[in-house]
């Protein structure tokens, strides 16, 4: 039961969190809850949310971090985000694809805040790793040694991991897959032609090569794809924010979208 409750309220969380985001990427009140509500009308987002075994803990510390690195930019939100990141990443292993879109963006923006970031980041997950490796009287790192690439079938798994990821959309996240993904797609290829890649678009890109990743192991699934489908709405939103100040043609983001459409249907 006290899972379940965590799952629960770690969602929530998650929910409040992207909703923060989306109003702060002025994304109009009636479209930032609709999105929010396509996260839980998924497979992946119904069972993370009443599961014993939910990814939505790691999810909501990267959001956390995404959220207070995107503020003002001062010496202390930063070294606040690089923490968050470090214990998201001792949640689990693999919440690395935030950390990765920020250093991308300061590098871009301020590389003396990129190093700050990156240091608090590194030191940070590798304290907090040893203190519960030590803890743990090194259990920890025997699991982690021995088990983490114990499902890989070696590098032809690594080509196979676009159509498990394909696969899983079309099973435990379609809604996403068909409503979410279009959109999402014009609006990071939008930030590269205004050479404005943001933090959403970034993460979107980072998100899914992580994910390509995590796949090659076959014992991942449904719960893999919680982070994925909330950093869509988080593109999306964006880009509805875009729209709404007139900073986007329409027209080109609806072409944008059906090719897309067309180009997973028929992945698919």
């Amino acid at each position: 039961i006290s899972g379940k409750v965590l799952s629960l309220l770690t969602t929530l969380g998650v929910l409040a969190l992207a909703l923060f985001l989306l109003r702060r990427a002025r994304c109009p009140w009636p479209i930032a809850l609709v999105l929010v509500t396509l996260v839980l009308a998924t497979e992946t987002g119904l069972n993370g949310t009443l599961s014993l075994r939910s990814d939505s803990l790691s999810l909501l510390l990267q959001l956390a971090a995404l959220a207070t690195v995107s503020g003002r930019g001062s010496r202390y939100q930063d070294v606040a985000s690089g923490l968050l990141a470090a214990i998201a990443f001792v949640a689990e292993l693999s919440a690395i694809w935030a950390p990765l879109a920020i250093v991308v963006h300061l590098l871009m923006v301020d590389r003396r805040r990129a190093i700050r970031f990156l240091t608090v980041w590194v030191g940070a997950a590798a304290a907090l790793t040893g203190i519960v490796g030590v803890m743990s009287e090194g259990r920890l790192f025997e699991n982690v040694f021995g088990l983490a690439g114990a499902g890989v079938e070696g590098p032809s798994a690594l080509l196979a991991a676009p159509y498990r990821l394909l696969r899983l959309m079309t099973e435990e996240a379609l809604a996403a897959a068909v409503v979410l993904l279009p959109f999402a797609i014009a609006g990071v290829v939008r930030d590269v032609r205004d050479r404005t890649p943001s933090l959403p678009s970034l993460s979107l890109v980072t998100c899914t090569l992580v994910l390509l990743v995590v796949l090659t192991d076959i014992g991942t699934g449904w719960n893999q794809l919680i982070d994925l489908v909330v950093v869509e709405v988080l593109v999306v939103g964006r880009l509805a924010g875009r729209l709404r100040g007139a900073e986007v043609d329409l027209r080109n983001v609806l072409v944008g979208a059906l090719v897309s459409a067309g180009a997973i249907g028929g992945a698919m």
